[in-house]
This record gives C-alpha cells, structure tokens and sequence, in this order.
C-alpha cells in the first residue's frame, strides 16, 4: 500500500497496488483521499517475507 502524511497522520492513497494472486493492478481511493503531499510511504508483502516499510520524501509532487 502507498500512504500519503496529511494533517500529521498516514492516509491511504493506494491499498493492494498488485494483487499477488491475480496480478491486476488496485484503483486510487475515493477522489478526496490526498494526492499531493510532501511525504509518502509505501510497505511491500511478499510472499517469502514479512512486511517491509519503506519511506518516500517526495516535496510537493502528485502522485497518480
């Protein structure tokens, strides 16, 4: 999934981005979910291992 930091708080912006059994790619949330922000994280679950968090500093770029 990829999270947004808005208003000191992690939104969802993507959940499922790739469904690990059908491969089909997810949609962006409801249109009021935010869609620019200065921070983005995302975390990856494979099939081998645990989640893994991961953290994006990206200063006021869209994403989708």
């Amino acid at each position: 999934r990829l999270q947004a930091y808005v208003g000191g708080a992690w939104v969802d912006a993507l959940i499922d981005i790739i469904d690990r059994v059908s491969s089909t790619w997810s949609a962006w949330l409801p249109l009021d979910t935010p869609r620019i922000s200065s921070r983005w994280r995302f975390e990856i679950t494979t099939f081998d291992t645990e989640s893994q968090l991961g953290e994006l500093e990206l200063k006021g770029i869209a994403i989708g």
